[in-house]
Order: C-alpha cells, then sequence, then structure tokens
C-alpha cells in the first residue's frame, strides 16, 4: 500500500526506492520529454532528492497520487475442484489522485501500459475497471480527489509486477509509476453506524492491520465524501469528526499487530467515503493508509431467503402465524421488494408494522425505492443471482456488475451479489458494496468436488463435503472485499433438493445447521441467510425449529462484536488423537468474541450425516490484539441460555481456556466489567419477545399444525 503526502520527506532515497523500481524510474523519465542523456539524467537527480514528491507534487503535472491500495488475490487452500483451477494470482487495484491545477480538471483519457484499459479487459489481463465514460463525466474541483479501480485478472497484475499509469487532462498529461508491493499497513474493515436507530450513521469503526517491523502511532483520522453523490467517484468534501479514540495507550499501532479507531460525526450522507488514517513513526517518518467503502448504517441482518409463496390462505408473509415463527427465530430480512397485503400493512397494528422483513431483491426502479420512508426497511439490492454461472472463467460478467452497480452507485442504496464458486470469485473482488456468497455442504448443488476431500478418514464421501470448508471461504471473501463488510448463506432447512449417494435427510441436521452457519460467523461477517425459509421448508424439518431460533438469539446478543469488530487471528488447535478445532478471534472496541469450532465430527455411515462427538475436555489458546493482552479480563461463554462461567487466565499472545465443548464454543474476553450484565439482558429481552409471541411450532403441536395447515394440499 503506498500512501504519500506533501509533508512526507524524511528518508528520501529509502521512500523513493521503496516506491520505484529502477525498471520503473526508466520508465518514468523516458515518460518525460527529455531528449538527451543529460536531461534524462536530471529528471533522476529530482526523484532522488525530492522522494515521493515525483508521484505526489507539482513536478507531476495536474494530477497527482494520493494513495495506491493493493488488495492481494487469494485461493481457499483446502478447497478441491474437478476441473483446473488457474493459480496465478493478480491483485485488486484502488487508486486516488488530487487535483492541483487552479482551475478544475477534466480527465480525458487514461492508458495503463500504454494500453487503453477496455482493451486490457477483453484481453483478460484485468477483469473490470472503472475507466469507462471519463470523458463524459464532471470535472474535478481544484484539490478533490478522484478515485480509480481495477482488478487484476492474473500474474500480470501479481505482487513485484510494474505499471505506468498514464493520464491525459485538459491541463496536461499525469504520469504515474506503480510497483505493486505486498502491503505492510492496510485498513482491514470499515463499519458505519448510528448512535441512535436510524438509517443515517454518525459513527465509524476503522479497524487497522499492521504487518510491519515498526510500531506506529496514530495521528489522525480524515473522512472525504462526493458534494454531488451522483458523481461518486469524487472526493471533495472533508467531513468534520468530533471526536476518535483508540482503547491503546497512546494510540499505539504495534508491529505485527491491530488497532481498532472509533469516531464520531456529523450525520452522514448515504454515499461513499473515503477515510484517511495518518500515522506517525518513532523515526518521525509518517504514512497515511486509506481505504473507500460506501457508507450505511450497519445492522445484522437475518434474512429467511425467498419467504414469500402461495399458501391456503394467499401469500405466506400475509398468513399472521408464518410472520410469527419468522420473527421468533429472529429473521428481519427476506428475499422480496414489498408484496402487497403485507408491505402497505403499515398502520399501528399492520402485518409490516409488527413483523417487519427489510427488502432484499433487485429494488427496481431505484428511484421508488430511494426514498427517505423506505430506506430504512432496505437491506441491499441485489439483482444478478450468481454471476459466475454458468462459466466461471467468464471474462464479461465481472464489467457487466461493475457497469450496472454504476446505476445504484449514484443511489443510495447499497449494492450485493451473490457469488458460489471460489475458485474465481477473485475476479468479482470489489464490484459491490456488500458481497456474499452461498456454499452448502450436505445434500446441495456444489461447484466443488466433494469426494476429493481425504477429510474422512480417506474414504470419499458424495453427500457431504468438510463443514469448515466455510470458515475457508470466508476468509477468502473477506480478505478480497477488504475493507467493505461480507455476508454469507446459510444452508437451512431447504424443501426441494434432491438425495445424494443414498442419504435419506434431505437437509442438514441440527447439528449440521449450527456448525456451517458458526463456520461463518465465527470469521466476521455482518449479515447471515438462511436458505430458505419457506413454509414448506419450516414444516419439512421441524426438528430444525429450535436450532434455527437459539443461532437467531446467539447472533442479537452478540451482533455489537460483528458489527463493530474484525477478525484478527484463525488457527487450527490440535488436540490429541483427533482433529482438533478451528480458533478464531473477533476484536472490537470493547473487547473479543473468541470461538472454538469442533473438527472432530465424523460420518454416521447407517444415516449418511455428520456426528458430533459427545462434551469433552478441550483447552483453547486465543489470539488477542496488543490493546487487550495482558490486561484484567473478563472472560465467559455465551450461548442462547446466557452467560456462564469458565476458567481461563491470561498468556503472551492473549487467553487460554479451559471448557468441555462439542460442535461449537463461543466466549468473551473483555476489560469491561458491565459487558456481561448488558448481555444476560439483552439475552432475557429478547427470550421475553420470544415468549410475548406465544406460538412455538418447535415444542408445540397446536402451534406446528397451525403452521402447517398454511401449506397448499396438492
Amino acid at each position: 500500500m503506498l500512501s504519500i503526502r506533501p509533508e512526507e520527506r524524511g528518508s528520501l532515497y529509502q521512500d523513493v526506492s521503496a516506491c520505484l523500481s529502477p525498471k520503473v524510474l526508466t520508465r518514468s523519465i523516458r515518460a518525460v520529454n527529455k531528449p538527451s542523456l543529460h536531461g534524462r539524467l536530471m529528471v533522476l537527480a529530482l526523484v532522488l532528492l525530492l522522494g515521493t514528491e515525483m508521484i505526489r507534487g507539482e513536478s507531476a503535472g495536474p494530477l497527482t497520487l494520493e494513495s495506491l491500495v493493493v488488495t492481494p488475490h487469494v485461493l481457499a487452500p483446502r478447497m478441491k475442484y474437478s476441473r483446473p483451477v488457474p493459480t496465478d494470482l493478480g491483485t485488486r487495484i484502488d487508486l486516488v489522485v488530487q487535483a492541483h491545477a487552479g482551475s478544475p480538471v477534466q480527465i480525458q483519457s487514461v492508458k495503463i501500459d500504454g494500453a487503453d484499459p477496455e482493451a486490457l479487459r477483453q484481453k483478460g489481463t484485468i477483469a473490470w475497471h472503472s475507466f469507462k465514460g471519463l470523458s463524459d463525466q464532471p470535472s474535478m474541483p481544484a484539490n478533490a480527489r478522484r478515485h480509480f479501480a481495477w482488478n487484476g485478472r492474473r500474474g500480470d497484475w501479481g505482487i513485484g509486477t510494474e505499471h505506468l499509469i498514464e493520464i491525459q487532462t485538459n491541463a496536461g498529461p499525469a504520469t504515474i509509476p506503480l510497483r505493486i508491493e505486498q502491503p505492510d499497513l492496510w485498513i482491514s474493515a470499515i463499519t458505519y453506524l448510528s448512535s441512535e436507530d436510524r438509517v443515517f450513521p454518525n459513527r465509524g469503526i476503522v479497524h487497522l492491520a499492521n504487518a510491519s517491523k515498526s510500531d506506529w502511532k496514530v495521528s489522525g483520522v480524515r473522512l472525504f465524501t462526493p458534494a454531488d453523490p451522483s458523481q461518486w467517484m469524487v472526493f471533495d468534501r472533508l467531513h468534520p469528526i468530533f471526536t476518535w479514540k483508540t482503547p491503546s495507550a497512546e494510540n499505539a499501532l504495534l508491529a505485527n499487530d491491530r488497532l481498532v479507531i472509533d469516531f464520531q460525526a456529523e450525520t452522514l450522507p448515504l454515499t461513499y467515503g473515503l477515510i484517511a488514517v495518518d500515522l506517525a513513526g518513532a523515526d518521525g517518518k509518517t504514512r497515511t493508509v486509506w481505504g473507500r467503502t460506501r457508507i450505511k448504517r450497519e445492522a445484522f441482518d437475518i434474512s429467511g431467503g425467498w419467504v414469500v409463496s402461495g399458501s391456503a390462505f394467499g401469500l405466506s408473509v400475509t398468513y399472521e402465524p408464518f410472520l410469527k415463527m419468522l420473527k421468533r427465530i429472529h429473521v428481519n430480512t427476506a428475499h422480496y421488494q414489498g408484496t402487497p397485503g403485507y408491505s402497505d400493512q403499515t398502520g399501528p397494528d399492520g402485518l409490516f408494522t409488527r413483523y417487519p422483513l427489510k427488502y432484499f431483491h433487485n429494488l427496481r426502479p431505484i428511484e421508488e425505492y430511494d426514498r427517505e420512508d423506505l430506506l430504512p426497511r432496505v437491506h441491499a439490492a441485489e439483482w444478478l443471482g450468481e454471476p459466475q454461472y454458468p462459466n466461471p472463467e467468464d471474462n464479461e460478467s465481472p464489467q457487466k456488475v461493475y457497469d450496472e452497480s454504476a446505476n445504484y452507485s449514484k443511489s443510495r442504496l447499497p449494492t450485493s451479489v451473490t457469488l458460489s464458486d471460489e475458485s474465481t470469485w477473485r475476479y468479482y473482488a470489489g464490484l459491490t458494496d456488500f458481497p456474499h456468497y452461498d456454499a452448502y455442504r450436505v445434500v446441495a448443488p456444489h461447484v466443488d468436488s466433494w469426494p476429493k476431500y481425504e477429510r474422512f478418514r480417506n474414504k470419499p464421501i458424495y453427500w457431504g463435503s468438510p463443514l469448515e470448508t466455510i470458515g475457508d471461504m470466508t476468509r477468502s471473501l473477506r480478505e478480497l472485499s477488504r475493507p467493505a463488510p461480507t455476508a454469507y448463506w446459510a444452508q437451512g432447512p431447504a424443501d426441494g433438493w434432491k438425495g445424494f449417494d443414498g442419504r435419506r435427510r434431505r437437509g442438514p441436521t441440527p447439528g449440521e445447521l449450527r456448525s456451517q452457519a458458526y463456520h461463518a460467523l465465527a470469521n466476521r461477517i455482518t449479515s447471515l441467510y438462511w436458505f430458505n425459509l419457506s413454509p414448506r421448508s419450516l414444516i419439512k424439518f421441524r426438528d430444525t425449529l429450535d436450532e434455527l431460533g437459539r443461532v437467531g438469539r446467539e447472533i442479537r446478543m452478540l451482533d455489537h462484536f460483528y458489527l463493530e469488530g474484525d477478525a484478527i487471528d484463525y488457527h487450527v488447535q490440535p488436540s490429541p488423537g483427533a482433529l482438533g478445532w478451528d480458533v478464531s478471534t473477533i476484536a472490537s472496541p470493547r473487547g473479543a468474541l473468541l470461538f472454538g469450532l469442533d473438527l472432530d465430527y465424523a460420518v454416521d455411515t447407517k444415516e449418511r450425516v455428520f456426528a458430533f462427538p459427545e462434551p469433552r475436555a478441550v483447552t483453547f489458546d486465543f489470539v488477542l490484539p496488543g490493546y487487550l493482552r495482558g490486561k484484567d479480563l473478563d472472560v465467559w461463554r455465551v450461548d442462547a441460555d446466557g452467560a456462564h462461567d469458565i476458567e481461563h487466565e491470561n498468556t503472551d499472545t492473549g487467553v487460554r481456556i479451559r471448557d468441555v465443548r462439542s460442535n461449537v464454543g463461543i466466549y468473551v474476553a473483555t476489560p469491561d466489567r458491565n459487558l456481561r450484565a448488558e448481555t444476560a439482558q439483552r439475552q432475557q429481552q429478547l427470550v421475553q419477545m420470544e415468549e410475548s409471541l406465544k406460538f412455538d411450532p418447535a415444542r408445540n403441536d397446536q402451534d406446528f399444525d397451525l403452521l402447517a395447515r398454511m401449506i397448499i394440499k396438492e
């Protein structure tokens, strides 16, 4: 990640050598019209004397480089496929230039390595780019910042490659040499929240990752937005940040560590935000790290999927017992965009008022949903289905997603896209505001090759695959999408899947359902979508109703950790004579949420389901960020029944917990002595809401029969 400001003139030779290789320097010199050797040597001397000013300063012309953010492509290491998977990894590029001419700057064209970006895309060098229609866009005001993005499709844009960006403007050319380096400092997550339950946020959470060997100190935070949201790539408004704080002494970001910033600002517009975090080093050197995401009030939404269907009483969402069931399991979103007889029932006692479900669909016409009264109802716009199908190597779909997203980018509606094939979803990295994926691990369609997994005592099975690959895929999408939030379609009790390899049960068991959901949650998602809580599915798999409710209640008890936190560690913890546990940490301003996920489940050869062992003694070693290590922490286990005491001790890297567990263990480590009581109170409030519905089909046969009555007899 390259972040350069005019005042960054310390260690000049080191600065320039880190930014420009000799090859790029030569390109830069030749790009300047100096025909003589003497002239070229003069330019080289200026570069060495001025360091980064060759890139950011008057010598670069009307535009100078403000920020280069490199997001390396990744592949989940444990996934298996029947077809060859391309492994030459590229990078996603976010570049910000600033106008320095005395008058507005009109960008007329851009060339990358001497070629038109669209020609590079058609050639297969890059997957998508944001350079279309530049000459038709308004001028940049003086001192404004302009964001560009593109995604290298393969190793041509991998770590260590060198490139030249040539931008032609009405005020002359600007030439920017780039070297794509492995980032050592980056913004890993940005979340916008509201101090009240309103759609416009006024609070921000920014997580920093430091992979360098140097300590840094946060010295400031800046937030830029477009003055005109219809020009969502031009950042010409600086928003006041009233206060910001970190949980670290002296705001220190230690080497190989993480840090979180919590800031308060004026009410923010629902557009794109460009965050700049200024850092100071012990040697007087400064750096700035950057990140861009959609400003939207983040909320942990739980979707029921495609819940709108016909029933004996009309549409399912007009039947109150069904709505009660969804509310009881804490579902507040569905894949629809309004249904007459339900979503228009907004009076004091209306069905929508009592059982609200947010909209999650294409939200078109856009102007009908981009309204003050409807924005609180919106989860996200999702309009392209699964663009990786039928051809995951398709060279056109990523650009199509970008082009169609632009229609929503002008609005206040956040966008999402469903990804399904981890082997190539890196081509779609950075395209939408809130990407998500679907991948179900038992008796469901799949793109990976289930028999190739050797995890089940080297005996292939065809009806299921390792549940922990959900964690692999979650980490993959999270890292490709940073600093944007991500979500996951979790396997619920969907009706209609065909059997595989003799397995009679066509949906997940309660244990399989819980494990799959938590392998995503433990790696930090900010919404979860059950596939699929249709009336027929809920009735067919009654034994999953209680587990759906328990997972939903646990999410609601702890949702502030997912929203305010960031995943900072994952490792496999060995267990003698067993496969061990997936262990992970989500760190937030108030503490850490810790997970132990059981890998020692086995194949029940008779029922052909995954069976989890009885609870057994286990010791977890959890990693904590530096700002929590060594503190007097309140540590406790949490589940749908509340908070529980647990044996624990501090370690050099975090905290050690001893427990008796199977399948899923969830823990909290916090210096905040009020948090346990707050969590217990939240648990009681959720239980009271569930009981107030006076409807429990999981346990009450009459309630279940009432739910089952809605199914149309065929």
